[in-house]
Parts: C-alpha cells; structure tokens; sequence
C-alpha cells in the first residue's frame, strides 16, 4: 500500500463509543505511529478524543509527533510537538479552533429542543445531558450522553428517528447545516463543515494530496458521518466492527515491514 497518511474514524473503528481504545488497538496504532502519520478526525469534542486515543498512546510512549486530532468533524486542529528531540515528552498544539456565535447555539439548541418535543423524544429516559455544546457543533443525544452501547444500538438501529429529527431541524436552519451523528445523535455544523472539510484542511496544514490518503470508518451510508469522505476520491475501507480494524492494521503493518524489508 502507497499510502503515506491513514486517516481513522474513532467510534465504531477505533473505539466503541465514548470508550477508551483497548491494549490490542493502542498497540497496532502504536506501532503505524512509527511508519507513518497517522489522523483521528470524529465529531466529538477535544477532551474525549484526548481520553479514548491519546491518553492511552501516551501511556505506552507512541510517537506523537505523527498524531493528528481533528475533533468536532474537523472544526479544530491539534498537534503534538517534541519539546526535545531526545525524548518523547511533548506540547500540545491547536492550530485551529472554528466556533459558533453565541447567536447561532442559541439558535441551534432551540431548533433542536422544539423539533424533539414535537417527536416526542424527550419523553425518552435520559442518562446525561441531551444537548452539548462542541464549540464548532452543536450535538442532541436522545437518550443523553452517557447512555449505555446497548441502549443506543436498540433505540435507533434503522436511523429513521435521527433522519426525521435531522429533516425537521434543517427546515429551521436553513442557513446551518443538520445531519445524523451517532447512534442517537444528530449534529449541527456550519454549511459544508464535515469529516471531508477536515480532510482538506488537514492536507493544506499538511501539504499532503488526497491521493497519498487512506481512510477508515464504518458509516458510509448516504446519512453516516463518512459519507463525504467518499466525494473527495480518496481510497478508503468499510468496518463493520472494532475486530474488522485490528485484521486491517495488522495486515497493513505487515505489509509495511516487507515493503521496508525489500
């Protein structure tokens, strides 16, 4: 493979939702880490992505300085640079940060609360706060943020709830955009932020051509959050599963050491 920059869903690919990656997977990354750069890129916020993958990178000394975080579907940049090139303590660096007005999550919270009521969902339980604040992403979780794996799987697993959610609030924000997030989730960007948004930033910052790309995730249906990485051309594999990840990237460092070999 000629790839020389692998991209990774986190949810679903990397790490099952809002969970730390396992030993086997920080230790596969750990070793691509070494071979090539490697990019996270996931609608949560900052702080999460930092306890699923980075902390636990950092715990077994991964080489950082070929990490990049994209969180909030791109919305936000962050780097991680050697302090010396001796050893492998690092600064974290935020290239960029684009956020809402504070009219626009007004706007955006509303539309959603009112949209919500109306489909009856905030009749459900919840288990956390339904509405959060990404900075550069407004999110709705039907059953709240800390609702268990198997209670999000069971509420929606045709994507019909958050299709009609998603329709409904896109009619209010015509000048925002609404898509379906995750299991139970629908998010609120500007027009045109999404996980290809991200990518193309990330090749300006980088000086990287899509061509040298290779993506990762596991909803690329015409409503998942990967859709739009398949509008930029670039090569990319489905997942079904966390184990579908770990064959990939033990067939793909396989494949690299015999290329170094030669």
């Amino acid at each position: 493979m000629t790839s020389e920059f692998f991209i990774f869903d986190l949810d679903g690919t990397l790490a099952s939702s809002k969970n730390a990656m396992s030993e086997d997977m920080t230790s596969l990354l750990t070793q691509l880490l070494e071979k090539r750069r490697v990019a996270v890129i996931s609608g949560g916020k900052y702080e999460l992505l930092k306890f699923q993958v980075v902390d636990e990178l950092e715990k077994v000394d991964a080489n950082l300085s070929n990490l990049h975080i994209l969180p909030v579907s791109g919305t936000q940049y962050h780097i991680y640079n050697k302090k010396k090139s001796t050893d492998r303590v690092y600064d974290h660096k935020v290239l960029y940060k684009n956020e809402f007005t504070a009219s626009q999550k007004l706007q955006a919270i509303s539309a959603l609360l009112e949209v919500a009521a109306e489909l009856n969902f905030l009749c459900e339980v919840s288990s956390g706060n339904r509405i959060e604040d990404r900075g550069g992403q407004i999110t709705f979780s039907a059953l709240g943020q800390n609702a268990s794996i198997s209670q999000k799987e069971q509420w929606d697993p045709t994507g019909s709830k958050r299709h009609e959610l998603a329709m409904r609030v896109q009619r209010l924000l015509p000048a925002l955009e609404v898509r379906p997030g995750g299991s139970t989730s629908v998010d609120i960007t500007q027009i045109g932020v999404n996980k290809a948004y991200g990518i193309r930033k990330l090749c300006a910052i980088t000086g990287t051509s899509l061509d040298q790309l290779f993506y990762t995730g596991d909803k690329f249906n015409d409503e998942g959050n990967d859709y739009p990485v398949i509008e930029l051309g670039i090569d990319y594999l489905e997942v079904n599963s966390l184990d579908d990840t770990k064959a990939f990237l033990e067939e793909l460092l396989q494949q690299l050491g015999e290329n170094e070999a030669i």
